[in-house]
C-alpha cells in the first residue's frame, strides 16, 4: 500500500500534460506546442518548494518516489521534477499539521508547538526592533532550544510515519477526489473509443471469414482490446484512491 499511495499522480501528470490544450487550467481550446505545454506546467509547479532542500530526511519518501517514478517507469527529468515538487509540498503540510497539532512543551501558553514556535519568532523581532541586546540573547536562545525540540519531535514521530501522515494531507486528499471524479470522465471517454471501434468492425461482417486476419481488422480489434485494458487500469486505480479518501472510502455505489 506505500506504492500505491505514491503511484497515481503519476497518471495525473501525463494526463495534464497530453491533454493540457483542453484544459483550462493550461490553457483556452487553442492548439499549443509541447513546448509551450511544458513552460506552463513550470509556471503552475513553480508554486511548490524546491525538494533539493525540503525535509530531506525523509528517506522512505524519497526512494519510494525514486523507486516508481525514476527506476521502474521511467519517467522524464522534466515530468519527474514536477512530480517531486508536488511531493514536496505534500512533506511541508504534514509537518506543518504534525506542528499544529502536538501540545507545546512545559512552561509554554500557547496550545500548540505550531503557536510556540511562532511567538519565539516574534520575540526575537521584537527585541531586535527594540534593540534589546540582552533580551535579543535571551529570545534567541528560547528559539534555538525551541528548534532543537521540534526537530527532535519531527525525526520520532513524522519521519519514520511520513508516507501515511503525506496521505492524511488536505493536498492529497483533495487529489484524490479529483483523481477520482477525473477517472470517469476518462472511463466514458475510453468506452466511447471502444463503440467506434466496435461500429467500424461491424462494417467488416459480411466478409467476416477472409478479413479477420487483415491488417485493417487486426487494427480495430487490437485497438478495442488495448482500451478495455485501460478501462480495468483505471477501475483499479479508482478503488485504490477509493481506499485512500477518507471523505469517500465508505461509497459503495459509485453511480450516486
Amino acid at each position: 500500500m506505500k506504492l500505491v499511495s505514491l503511484y497515481s499522480l503519476v497518471f495525473m501528470l501525463l494526463s495534464a500534460n497530453s491533454h493540457a490544450e483542453n484544459s483550462p487550467l493550461i490553457a483556452p481550446s487553442i492548439n499549443l506546442t509541447q513546448e509551450e505545454i511544458d513552460q506552463k506546467l513550470q509556471v503552475v509547479f513553480s508554486v511548490f518548494p524546491n525538494p533539493a532542500t525540503t525535509n530531506k530526511n525523509f528517506t522512505e519518501f524519497d526512494h519510494l518516489t525514486n523507486l516508481i517514478f525514476n527506476e521502474t517507469l521511467g519517467i522524464a527529468p522534466d515530468q519527474l521534477d514536477l512530480i517531486n515538487r508536488f511531493y514536496a509540498h505534500l512533506k511541508q503540510e504534514a509537518v506543518k499539521n504534525y506542528l499544529e497539532e502536538t501540545p507545546a512543551p512545559a512552561g509554554y501558553t500557547q496550545k500548540s508547538l505550531s503557536d510556540a514556535l511562532t511567538h519565539e519568532k516574534e520575540q526575537v523581532e521584537v527585541a531586535a526592533h527594540l534593540g534589546d541586546s540582552a533580551g535579543l540573547i535571551t529570545a534567541q536562545k528560547k528559539l534555538t532550544a525551541l528548534e532543537a525540540t521540534i526537530t527532535a519531535a519531527i525525526e520520532k514521530n513524522v519521519v519514520p510515519n511520513s508516507i501515511a501522515l503525506c496521505r492524511q494531507t488536505a493536498t492529497w486528499q483533495n487529489h484524490l477526489k479529483v483523481f477520482i471524479a477525473n477517472s470517469f470522465v476518462y472511463e466514458l471517454e475510453l468506452l466511447g473509443n471502444i463503440n467506434q471501434d466496435e461500429i467500424k468492425m461491424f462494417s467488416f461482417l459480411p466478409q467476416f471469414e477472409t478479413v479477420y486476419y487483415t491488417e485493417p481488422y487486426q487494427n480495430l480489434r487490437n485497438s478495442s482490446e488495448y482500451v478495455r485494458m485501460f478501462l480495468v487500469l483505471t477501475d483499479i486505480l479508482r478503488q485504490r484512491a477509493l481506499a485512500q479518501c477518507d471523505d469517500w472510502n465508505t461509497i459503495t455505489d459509485l453511480s450516486v
